[in-house]
């Protein structure tokens, strides 16, 4: 037998060396063994269970831990609470007045300080086909409007230069150019009439006339038949004699241009007898475009297209008859500008179908038709415009003595000598709207000698303001903030969304929870009911309780809890018989738990998850239900909402669509940071992923 020390000192006991050496050791040296020979491997060293690395925790923390670690439901509720804090902090800070109209700063656009250059927040807007007053043509200049004589553009808000095309009007316009004068007839078996002014002419005088046509008349498949003659009052009291000068049926009308030649000598020939000495006579032409059923192809009717009309005297270059009585016209803009301005007497009008008269060649004894004006030429500019410049510049205004004396003098803004004039003006205060007095105007009016003063206004001060304002968000058709509007309509939404989504869990856990639990006759009995009323449409219930009782807070509150709290209690259900035959609470069961405890010990805590995102997202789902409910005109009254918000510049997305844009991505981003953030507590609250990473 080898002793312990000698196969340590030896070696393995296969060895080939140890084995012969075995063999010369009697027993007696085998079984010499001393206590030295032993030893402790950890005489220095303890022996114990390893202690745990981490430490306790609750379910709270450890759901708060793994919510955190999920990066996309934290960066979503970092975006919720800045728009909480938002909500609170931008109807306070600030100070627009959103309560009250400022039409003069309706639909301006966002304007976003440092963003001069970007366009869509630098505050301008694009404007195409704009007519302009090209009197210039190398300044031409957005056209004032007709009626006030003033532009809706003011040159110094016009950014960079004007991009000038040309544009053709169907009306005539007072900035444009030629055009065509068209004479149509309406009816099938009625044509149309022109007639000039009447001006005098001497049959002794030698008389032209041109007529140029446009190749508008050419187009049509059947060519129109027309006739023009001379209406001539022989005797002043007798009614007028027709004379035909031209009659053209469709085959052989000339349709380019036609000249009459000495038709003075035609008028001369016609004179009865006991006008046969008289050489001065009232005239007028007249225009027929005649119309049979024939004429009429597809529904359209033949008409006649007139660029001028030209009547001279040959004997006397100098005879201005036909230009004064408003015969002559060489641009249809013109003409009908004219005939605007002019008496009946010498407009060029259509001819009245209950006058007697025809041409004895016309087919017709009625007259019906329109006359209308086609391509007038103006120039159109394209630019952008500061819409804040316009507003807020500097605008010259004319304002009384008295209102200047009370408003700017009297208050101590500023300094001024009737007496001396615009040079004695003087700025006392910073705040002073009036920048300079660029002239003193007087009148004398029944004797009375009154003072006007055109003076050079800072309009942004003008309005209240320190500084130029800028929108972020631009303006409403009111003129209020939209950045404002929108944050402050947020913030109450917000609080209607909390308030109902707290009480819709509370009233669905504790109603699922019982229906859950108790099962049986009990949960049967509390189904049906849901049943018939989730049976209800929700917007029916909303907008009968709203036409009922109004549409105040605490109306839409009550409306949105009627049935809002059928989702939850349904879940809470689902919940309830998937735990309550766990092992963990028939234990708790067994040993005594009351029903409360278990409830709200052992399976609520285990079905909160889910209950929690419902929740969560129910809050923007009141806001939309409560801005649909305002496209409806049943919006939240006596408080700003989003809902209202949005329903009142939806009409504007054609015209102004940064409105509806602007309001449109914060509530986008609503949606989505609470369905992210909602996804998050799920998970964070999912006892079964309790400890996972």
């Amino acid at each position: 037998m080898v002793s312990l020390t000698q196969e340590l000192e030896w070696g393995p006991r296969n060895s080939m060396e140890n084995n012969k050496k075995n063999k010369n050791l009697t027993p007696v040296e085998n079984r010499d063994i001393s206590k030295a020979d032993f030893k402790f491997v950890q005489m220095d060293e303890k022996i114990h269970d390893v202690k745990f690395d981490t430490k306790p925790t609750t379910f709270f923390k450890d759901a708060l831990k793994r919510f955190i670690k999920n990066k996309s439901s934290v960066t979503a509720g970092v975006i919720i609470g800045i728009l909480i804090l938002m909500a609170i902090v931008v109807p306070i800070a600030n100070t627009s007045n959103i309560k009250q109209s400022f039409p003069q700063g309706s639909f301006l656009p966002p304007k976003w300080p440092g963003m001069d250059n970007v366009n869509g927040l630098n505050g301008t807007k694009k404007y195409a086909n704009i007519l302009l007053d090209a009197t210039d043509p190398d300044n031409p200049v957005p056209a004032p409007d007709t009626d006030t004589g003033t532009s809706t553009f003011y040159p110094d808000a016009i950014v960079g230069e004007i991009e000038t095309s040309l544009g053709y009007y169907s009306t005539a316009n007072l900035y444009g150019r030629g055009g065509t004068l068209v004479l149509r007839a309406d009816k099938r078996d009625k044509g149309a009439s022109i007639s000039t002014p009447y001006a005098f002419m001497n049959v002794n005088n030698e008389y032209n006339f041109t007529l140029e046509f446009d190749e508008k008349t050419l187009e049509f498949e059947t060519l129109p038949s027309y006739s023009i003659v001379m209406d001539v009052k022989y005797v002043a009291s007798a009614d007028p004699v027709v004379v035909t000068l031209v009659d053209f049926t469709n085959e052989e009308a000339d349709l380019t241009s036609i000249t009459v030649t000495d038709f003075g000598q035609t008028i001369a020939d016609h004179r009865p007898l006991e006008s046969l000495l008289v050489t001065s006579f009232e005239t007028r032409f007249r225009i027929i475009l005649e119309t049979t059923s024939s004429d009429v192809n597809g529904g359209h009717y033949p008409a006649l297209f007139m660029n001028s009309f030209v009547a001279t005297n040959v004997n006397n270059a100098n005879d201005d008859t036909f230009t004064e009585s408003g015969i002559n016209w060489t641009s249809a803009n013109e003409l009908v500008l004219r005939d605007k301005n002019l008496t009946s007497t010498k407009r060029w009008r259509l001819y009245s179908p209950t006058d007697p008269l025809s041409p004895p060649s016309a087919p017709v004894t009625l007259f019906s038709g329109a006359k209308t004006i086609i391509d007038v030429e103006v120039t159109l500019g394209t630019f952008v415009y500061d819409e804040y410049q316009k507003v807020f510049g500097e605008r010259v205004q004319r304002i009384t003595k008295a209102e200047f004396i009370s408003k700017y003098i009297e208050t101590g803004l500023v300094r001024y000598d009737f007496d001396i004039g615009p040079t004695s003006f003087e700025i006392l205060k910073d705040s002073s709207p009036v920048i300079t007095v660029v002239r003193q105007v007087s009148s004398n009016i029944l004797g009375k000698i009154i003072i006007d003063l055109d003076v050079e206004i800072s309009m942004y001060k003008y309005y209240g303001f320190e500084t130029m304002p800028y929108y972020l968000f631009g303006t409403n058709q009111r003129g209020n903030d939209f950045f404002k509007v929108v944050f402050s309509g947020l913030s109450t939404s917000l609080i209607l969304g909390v308030v109902v989504a707290v009480i819709n869990i509370i009233l669905g856990m504790i109603w699922g929870a019982i229906s859950g639990y108790y099962g049986g006759t009990v949960d049967l009995i509390m189904e049906r009911f849901t049943e018939i009323l989730s049976g209800v449409p929700s917007i029916v219930v909303f907008t009968l309780t709203i036409l009922t009782l109004g549409n105040s807070f605490g109306v839409f509150i009550m409306a949105m809890i009627l049935t809002g709290w059928i989702g939850i209690a349904a879940r809470t259900r689902s919940q309830f018989y998937r735990y309550k035959r766990r092992e963990y609470v028939l234990a708790s069961r067994t040993l005594g738990a009351s029903d409360g405890r278990i409830i709200f010990r052992h399976i609520l805590p285990n079905s909160v998850g889910p209950l929690i995102t419902s929740g969560v997202l129910m809050i923007p789902g009141i806001i939309f239900t409560e801005a649909s409910i305002a496209y409806l005109n049943l919006g939240l009254q006596g408080l700003p909402s989003f809902g209202v918000a949005m329903s009142e510049v939806q009409g504007y997305i054609h015209t102004d669509p940064y409105l509806i844009v602007a309001a449109a991505l914060i509530v986008s981003l609503l949606m989505v940071s609470f369905n992210l953030f909602g996804n998050g507590l799920r998970d964070a609250f999912n006892p079964s992923l309790k400890g996972v990473e």
